[in-house]
């Protein structure tokens, strides 16, 4: 018995070592061969890895021999026009020497004759140029001129204008809009702030972006800065004339005393955009949308160059914080060195990007010989790369390279506002970390007491009416719609001298009322006749909410006598949400 079953036991020790080994042979091949093919994917990972590192190291040198080629070809040129200039000028100065020793000479001899032979001497006189006479200045000064003219020559960037056929005279500003008092034009100022503006399809954010740069500014500061705006539709003077007149309706008094220019560019400054090569993988539109904006911000440096020490570039959809620039004229003055290339006070794009005018032509070069390639940030950078950077420096070399020649200052002073881009149909949703929140969003004033604020709109979050009135918040509510009104009410009556109510904010300027009454319910109806419309329910209107600022304002007729109820009533429906971040009600003191 003892022996059967040590049988088995072994019987069935010799079953389980074959199935151990089967089992091994089956999945121990299978093992080795999914670690043979991963091996074989990771390798050949790899190796596309470094031939894309490779491919794009080769395709950067190219681009760079190909850049510093063009660069030695154009010097070459311009050294050749130079010699042959200078050749020139030589002679013509040779030229006048000679002339002026036989002017010498034959001067001595008319003297000599004059007595004895006056006809003669007068016909010997023709046959020399008499510089006594202004007949001979002339001549003489028109041929130096002529010489000194051929000795200068266009700056290269000139070169990349071929579409102008050197007609440069054509470069003038087609609408130009400037203080109509010489003595406050600004010339040699220290700051120079450009916004390039164009038409958006969906919501301009213009206004509210001159209107921060404006209320942030101190008045020592006021007179040390010039804010060029550059309409850039040349192909819409009609837009260019409308948006014009819509700023100096609400800022004449800044365009007066110099503080604000406003210029639009010629239509043949621009190339045929149609003729474009496609570039990037970008479609026609995005590339010419591109090629557009390079020329929109080369155009506005040219103009703005020779006007101040700094020049400052922002966009048309920018708020800024309180005395900013006190802040930049501070950082300034924190630098080592004025060897710096740019100061940026935005991690954003092209916004608040700062450079000394001396430098723009060199960029205006760069941005016109590449326009058609490259987005205007990404040759800001390659500019950089070129200037700075070691032939064949790895990033991070690089990267610390130009870092010794740009500083970045923190926080932020400038904030992207906009949510719609000049592009068309791009939604952008840039915000600047590093901004904060060192911004107003509501101003609080004293109002008197109320007795009840009755609404018809929806407010958002903690954001109330009452919170508003009391200067503790801004109001923010849902979509305003056709027939919706927020009524104050006052119990006892009370005499007011004036309205106010200021709608949207910085982060949000698109929350505006629009085709918005302000309306007041007289305690007791006027005896005297009133140049306001009534409504059926007794309200007069006194105010319209402007659609630009956000502003509604009114200064009351004593004629209302005590005003029970003050009334915002809304006349059609809003596409957007909106704020109230100031409430005033001021009565007759």
């Amino acid at each position: 018995m003892v022996r059967s079953i040590d049988s088995q036991s072994r019987q069935h020790l010799f079953l389980c070592y074959v199935a151990h080994m089967r089992w091994t042979q089956r999945y121990g091949v299978m093992a080795v061969a999914i670690i043979v093919i991963l091996a074989f994917i990771f390798v050949l990972h790899q190796k596309q890895l470094y031939e894309e590192q490779t491919r794009q190291t080769i395709e950067s040198l190219q681009n760079r021999i190909d850049y510093v080629s063009r660069l030695n070809d154009e010097h070459l040129q311009e050294l050749s026009v130079i010699k042959q200039q200078n050749i020139r000028l030589t002679r013509s100065v040779n030229s006048i020497k000679s002339c002026h020793r036989r002017f010498g000479t034959n001067n001595n001899i008319n003297n000599n004759n004059n007595n004895n032979n006056n006809n003669n001497s007068n016909s010997n006189s023709l046959s020399i140029i008499d510089f006594n006479s202004t007949t001979g200045d002339e001549t003489l000064n028109d041929n130096i001129i002529d010489s000194i003219k051929n000795v200068f020559h266009l700056p290269p960037s000139f070169n990349y204008l071929k579409h102008l056929n050197n007609k440069h005279d054509m470069l003038s500003p087609s609408f130009h809009r400037q203080t109509t008092n010489g003595k406050y034009l600004r010339q040699n100022i220290s700051f120079i702030i450009g916004i390039p503006t164009v038409k958006r399809d969906k919501q301009s954010y213009l206004i509210e972006t001159i209107k921060s740069l404006i209320d942030n500014l101190n008045n020592d500061d006021i007179e040390h800065l010039l804010i060029v705006i550059f309409i850039a539709e040349p192909f819409d003077i009609e837009y260019v004339r409308t948006t014009a007149h819509q700023i100096e309706k609400l800022y004449n008094k800044y365009i007066e005393n110099g503080l604000i220019e406003i210029i639009s560019p010629p239509i043949e400054f621009y190339p045929d955009f149609d003729q474009l090569a496609l570039s990037l993988n970008d479609n026609k539109e995005r590339v010419k949308w591109r090629t557009k904006q390079n020329y929109d911000f080369t155009y506005l440096m040219m103009y703005s160059s020779i006007r101040g020490k700094y020049y400052i570039q922002l966009e048309d959809d920018v708020v800024t914080k309180p005395d900013y620039i006190h802040i930049i004229e501070n950082f300034i003055n924190l630098q080592k060195t004025q060897n710096w290339f740019m100061l940026e006070y935005s991690s954003l794009g092209f916004i608040g990007k700062m450079f000394h005018t001396s430098d723009l032509d060199a960029l205006v070069n760069f941005f016109l010989m590449f326009s058609a390639d490259k987005p205007i940030d990404w040759l800001l950078e390659y500019y950089q790369d070129t200037k700075y950077c070691s032939f064949g420096a790895d990033i991070q070399s690089c990267v610390r390279t130009k870092g010794l020649h740009r500083f970045r200052f923190r926080p932020s002073l400038f904030q992207h506002i906009g949510m719609y881009s000049s592009l068309k149909g791009k939604i952008q949703k840039l915000k600047d970390k590093d901004f904060g929140k060192n911004i107003k969003l509501f101003k609080a004033h004293e109002n008197p007491h109320v007795s009840s604020i009755v609404s018809t709109l929806k407010d958002y979050d903690k954001h109330t009416l009452m919170s508003c009135y009391a200067g503790q918040n801004f109001f923010w509510a849902l979509q305003p719609k056709k027939g919706d009104t927020i009524e104050f009410k006052y119990d006892p009556p009370l005499l007011l001298s004036r309205v106010y109510f200021k709608s949207g904010n910085p982060e949000h300027p698109g929350d505006k009322f629009f085709n918005t009454t302000i309306d007041l319910l007289p305690y007791v109806q006027p005896k005297e006749e009133i140049n306001s419309i009534k409504d059926h329910d007794g309200f007069y209107t006194v105010a319209n909410f402007s659609h630009e600022t956000g502003i509604g304002e009114a200064f009351i007729n004593k004629a209302f006598g005590p005003i029970s109820n003050v009334r915002l009533k809304v006349h059609s429906k809003s596409e957007a949400w909106v704020i109230l971040n100031e409430i005033l009600i001021e009565p007759v003191t």
